[in-house]
């Protein structure tokens, strides 16, 4: 546990107390650059405190270099690249399967792949959503997923002229969609200071 009080008697916010005694730990060395801070969560229930007043502590210490947060770009780009690669491979892959078995192998790797690309984003819209609309938002995104689901089956129909081409024609879409999720993954903006905890810096 970070060794820091809050006092809730005091005037000053205790967003500003948390602030200060990490900066101050910081400053004088007991806190050691690159010691891994609480996260949000687990920090606001050991101190007792809102998870917006520690997010708020976090968010002015990144401001003022005290500490370095890291978000989830990285990991949605990797799941963007891993979905470019192996989910058009996949696709290309079924038709030649020679048995039951390794048709269910292949659909099985399709499925945990698609879910672990969708889910992360759909996590993602969740806790970027305001908690007074985080319900709505969660099931707009949810459906929004479903119904581009449920379309691509008549696109690919549409546009494939045989069955033979439909593996292609799947390949090609779902690699489309990955490249969508990719860049996506590079231009949302980053979690930084707001849900994951973080690490000391060296002070300046």
């Amino acid at each position: 546990m970070l060794p820091v009080t809050v006092d809730p008697a005091s005037g000053t916010p205790p967003f500003e107390q948390l602030r200060r005694q990490v900066a101050a730990m910081v400053a004088e060395g007991s806190l050691s650059p690159g010691s891994r801070m609480p996260t949000v969560r687990r920090l606001a229930a050991d101190l007792g405190l809102a998870a917006n007043t520690v997010a708020r502590a976090y968010r002015e210490l990144e401001t003022d270099g005290v500490i370095a947060t890291h978000g989830r770009k990285g990991t949605f780009v990797w799941i963007g690249l891993i979905r470019l690669v192996a989910l058009p491979a996949l696709f290309l892959l079924l038709p030649t399967a020679d048995s039951i078995m390794m048709v269910g192998v292949y659909a099985v790797l399709l499925s945990a792949l698609g879910s672990a690309g969708y889910a992360p984003i759909l996590i993602f819209l969740n806790e970027r959503f305001p908690t007074s609309i985080r319900a709505t938002g969660t099931g707009l995104s949810w459906n929004i997923g479903f119904a581009i689901g449920g379309m691509m089956p008549t696109a690919v129909s549409l546009v494939a002229k045989d069955a033979s081409q439909l593996p292609m024609t799947l390949a090609i879409f779902i690699g489309a969609i990955s490249v969508i999720f990719l860049v996506g993954a590079f231009v949302v903006p980053e979690t930084l200071g707001k849900l994951e905890g973080g690490s000391a810096r060296s002070p300046s």
